[in-house]
C-alpha cells in the first residue's frame, strides 16, 4: 500500500503513481502491474512497474488502452493494451498496395500481381533449367551454373599448338598448295579457292553443317557429252537422281538414257554423240524402263556410247521383258516410223549407230540379248543409203533365262538314280526347249551389201539356246570370240533315257547358225567343262559327258541376195565337250567354203562326227589345214571333200593327196606309199599302200 495515504488505489477515478509502496496484502487488488506474460489469466512472468515510471501511455497511432470485459481477453478487471484499427488498417492497405519493380533490361523476374478472392499475391516467375545453364539455389542466393558437357560439345577438338606459330607447310608436294605463308600478324594465310569450269559454293548439310561443294556444270551443247551412272552412289538423299557429273553421277543407267533422248527420241535423242561411263555395276529393273517410255523397254539409244570406266569391266544386267535390249532394229524401226516411210524399200534419213565397250551384257528374263541390223530395208545397195551399226568391243554378253525354272529344267540322275553333280553342284538338264532366239543376232547387207558390225574381243557365255546366229550378212570377230556354255545346265535328247544317265546331245541346236553369209573369225575358243554321269553299257560302268548340241556350226543358204556361205577360222581352242557333228551343212543351190585352219580340238574326246550333209548335191571343201581332230567318223565324209593339209585327224598326220579315182591314177599323180588322198570312187579317204 501506499505510506503517503494518497495512493490512488483509494480513488478509483484518480490513480497516480505510489512512490513509495509498499506491499499490504490487503490492497493487492489495487497495484498495477505490466502484463508481458503468456499465462492467459496474466499472473506469471509479471514486471512490476518501478519507481521511475510516473506514467503508461499508448501511442494512439499504433497502440491502444481498452477496459476490458470479459468477452474481449477472458480476464475481469484489466485494461487491455492492443493495436490500433487505424495502424492494421494502414498495414494492410500497404501490403494491398504492393507493387514490384523489375530493374535492368534483361528477363523480368517480377510478373506482377494476382487477386485470389480477398488476398493478393504477388507472382515471381521461376528461374528453369535449359541444355546450357542450371539454377542451384543457395542459403541465401541463387546461382547459374554453365552445363559443362553441353558446352564442350561447341567446340570442336583443339589441336595442340606450340605458339607462336613460326610457318606451316603443306602437308605433300603434291599439287597446288593451299597455305600461303604467315601475314605480318603472324596469322596463316590460306589461299581462296576458284575455278573457271567447277562451281565452288559454301552449303550447308540439313543438320547445320557448312561445307564446300564442287559442281561440274553439265552443258548444254551438241558435243560430246559425257554422262556418269553410279549404282552405289548415295549422294543427296533418296529422292535425289544424280545429274552425270563424276561427283554426282545418275543412280540408274535409265536416267542417264533419259536425259541423253531429252525431247527427242531413242532414234534421234536431244543430245546425239553422248557417252555413258559405269562407275559400277548396274541393273534396270522393268519399272526403270515402264518410267521412260522413250526408251521402248530397250536400252539402246542412237549414237550413244555405253563403256566401263577406267579397266573394271561393269555390268548391265537387263530385267525387262524384251528380247534384244542391246539392239539396232528396234532404232530402224522406230525412225522409219517417226521420220516418215515405215515401209519395205524405204531409206533411213541419217545414220544408226550404238556402242558398247568394255561391259558385260546380261539379261535375266529373256535369251535374246543382242542384235546388230545392218539395215538394208532399202534394197538399193548403191553405196548412196543409210545403215545401221553396232560396234561391240571387249563385251561379254550372258543369258540368265530359265535358269531356275525347274519346270523346264529337271534334276539328272545316273544309272543308280543318284544326283549328278559338278564342283559341288547339282547338274540339270531341259529337252523341251526348242528354237529359243538365239542369245546374238547379227544380219543384214547393209548399203553395200556389206555387214556394218564391228566386233572385236567377244566373250558369249550361252544357255541352251544358239549363241550366235549370222544371217545375210557379212562379218568379222576380231580379235578373241570365246565361246561358254553353262556346264549345270545342259540340254539333252530327253530326261528319261532307254539307258538310265546316257544322256544325249540335243538334236535340234546349233552352237554357231550361219545363213548366207561370210564370216571370219580371228580366232575361236570353245571353253566348258562337261559334266559326266555314270552309265550301265552291257555290264559295264563307263562314265559318260551329258548332252551338248547337234553341232558347233551349222551352215545354210536360205537368201539369194547375200553372199556365199564362207567360214574362216584362224586358230583356237575346243577344250572340252560333246556333239553330233562339228559342222552340219544344209544347203540346196549353194557350195559352201568352210576354212577352219589352226583350230585345235584334238580335246574334244567324245565320238563325233566331223561334217554331215543333209541337203544338196554339191560337195562342199571344208579345209581344216594345221587343225587337230580327235575320233571323227570317217562315215560322215562320204559327201563332203575335206582337205585337212599338216591336220591331225584321230590322232593321226592327215597327209594331203588330192582326189582320185584309185590308187593307179594317185600314185601317176605322183603319190607315194604312206600318202592319203580321196577316192572318188568309194568317196572315202585311201592310203597307198603299196
Amino acid at each position: 500500500m501506499c505510506e503517503i495515504k494518497k495512493c490512488g488505489c483509494n480513488i478509483p477515478n484518480s490513480p497516480i503513481i505510489c512512490m513509495s509502496y509498499k506491499e499490504n496484502p490487503n490492497c493487492e487488488d489495487r497495484s498495477l502491474t505490466v502484463s508481458n506474460t503468456t499465462d492467459p489469466l496474466g499472473y506469471s512472468g509479471v514486471t512490476m512497474i518501478t519507481p521511475e515510471v510516473n506514467q503508461i501511455s499508448a501511442y494512439t497511432e499504433h497502440l491502444e488502452f481498452v477496459n476490458s470485459p470479459e468477452p474481449l481477453s477472458g480476464i475481469k478487471k484489466h485494461t487491455v493494451l492492443r493495436i490500433t484499427q487505424s495502424f492494421i488498417d494502414g498495414i494492410t492497405g500497404l501490403i494491398s498496395n504492393f507493387v514490384g519493380k523489375n530493374l535492368g533490361t534483361g528477363s523480368k523476374i517480377y510478373k506482377g500481381p494476382k487477386r485470389e478472392g480477398e488476398n493478393v499475391i504477388q507472382e515471381f516467375r521461376t528461374l528453369k533449367n535449359s541444355e546450357s545453364v542450371e539454377f542451384q539455389e543457395g542459403t541465401d542466393d541463387i546461382i547459374a551454373v554453365v552445363n559443362e558437357e553441353w558446352l564442350q560439345q561447341q567446340f570442336p577438338a583443339i589441336p595442340t599448338i606450340n605458339y607462336p606459330v613460326i610457318d606451316g607447310k603443306s602437308s605433300s608436294n603434291y599439287g597446288t598448295p593451299v597455305y600461303d605463308g604467315l601475314d605480318a600478324d603472324k596469322k596463316i594465310k590460306i589461299l581462296p579457292v576458284s575455278s573457271s569450269q567447277i562451281n565452288i559454293t559454301k552449303k550447308t548439310t540439313p543438320e547445320g553443317q557448312d561445307y564446300l561443294d564442287f559442281d561440274i556444270p553439265v552443258s548444254a551443247d551438241e558435243t560430246i557429252k559425257q554422262f556418269y551412272v553410279n549404282s552405289d552412289y548415295t549422294g543427296g538423299g533418296a529422292s535425289f537422281e544424280g545429274n552425270g557429273s563424276i561427283l554426282k553421277p545418275y543412280k540408274k543407267l535409265t536416267y542417264a538414257l533419259r536425259d541423253i533422248i531429252g525431247n527427242g527420241y531413242a532414234c534421234a535423242p536431244q543430245f546425239p554423240n553422248s557417252v555413258i561411263n559405269l562407275l559400277s555395276d548396274v541393273t534396270v529393273l522393268q519399272s526403270d524402263l515402264d518410267a521412260v517410255p522413250r526408251l521402248n523397254n530397250r536400252l539402246s539409244v542412237q549414237s550413244t556410247i555405253i563403256s566401263s570406266s577406267g579397266e573394271t569391266r561393269y555390268s548391265i544386267v537387263y530385267d525387262g521383258s524384251s528380247d534384244y535390249p542391246f539392239d539396232t532394229k528396234s532404232l530402224c524401226e522406230e525412225a522409219l516410223t517417226v521420220f516418215g516411210g515405215g515401209a519395205s524399200g524405204v531409206s533411213l534419213k541419217f545414220q544408226i549407230k550404238v556402242n558398247f565397250t568394255n561391259v558385260e551384257l546380261i539379261t535375266t528374263k529373256t535369251t535374246g540379248i543382242i542384235r546388230s541390223w545392218s539395215y538394208d530395208g532399202h534394197n538399193k545397195f548403191d553405196g548412196t543409203e543409210y545403215s545401221a551399226q553396232m560396234a561391240l568391243n571387249d563385251v561379254l554378253f550372258y543369258s540368265r533365262y530359265n535358269t531356275e525354272n525347274y519346270s523346264v529344267y529337271k534334276k539328272l540322275t545316273d544309272y543308280q538314280g543318284n544326283n549328278i553333280s559338278l564342283y559341288g553342284s547339282d547338274i540339270y538338264g531341259q529337252d523341251t526347249e526348242n528354237n529359243l532366239p538365239p542369245h546374238m543376232l547379227v544380219y543384214g547387207l547393209g548399203n553395200v551389201k556389206e555387214g556394218q558390225h564391228n566386233i572385236k574381243n567377244l566373250y558369249a557365255s550361252g544357255l541352251s539356246a544358239t549363241m550366235i546366229k549370222i544371217e545375210r550378212t557379212t562379218v568379222n570377230f576380231g580379235g578373241n570370240t570365246t565361246i561358254v556354255q553353262n556346264s549345270h545346265r545342259m540340254p539333252v535328247q530327253s530326261l528319261n533315257p532307254s539307258n538310265p544317265g546316257e544322256y544325249l546331245p540335243k538334236n535340234d541346236i546349233t552352237i554357231i547358225e550361219m545363213d548366207s553369209s561370210w564370216v571370219r573369225f580371228e580366232k575361236l575358243d570353245h571353253k566348258i567343262t562337261y559334266p559326266s554321269s555314270l552309265v550301265n553299257i552291257n555290264g559295264n560302268i563307263v562314265g559318260k559327258l551329258i548332252g551338248g548340241y547337234n553341232s558347233f556350226f551349222s551352215v545354210k543358204k536360205t537368201h539369194s541376195i547375200s553372199p556365199h556361205c564362207t567360214i574362216q577360222t584362224g586358230g583356237g581352242q575346243f577344250l572340252s565337250g560333246i556333239l553330233n557333228y562339228f559342222i552340219t551343212i544344209d544347203t540346196t543351190n549353194a557350195n559352201p567354203s568352210l576354212i577352219m585352219t589352226g583350230l585345235d580340238y584334238g580335246s574334244m574326246t567324245t565320238e563325233i562326227g566331223f561334217c554331215t550333209r543333209t541337203a544338196g548335191t554339191f560337195k562342199p571343201t571344208v579345209i581344216v589345214s594345221g587343225s587337230k581332230f580327235n575320233n571323227v567318223k570317217s562315215d560322215t565324209q562320204s559327201n563332203v571333200f575335206v582337205f585337212a593339209d599338216t591336220a591331225i585327224i584321230n590322232g593321226y598326220q592327215f597327209i594331203p593327196g588330192g582326189a582320185f579315182p584309185s590308187d593307179d591314177s594317185a600314185k601317176g599323180a605322183g603319190l607315194i606309199v604312206g600318202n592319203v588322198y580321196y577316192n572318188t570312187t568309194s568317196n572315202s579317204m585311201k592310203k597307198i599302200t603299196s
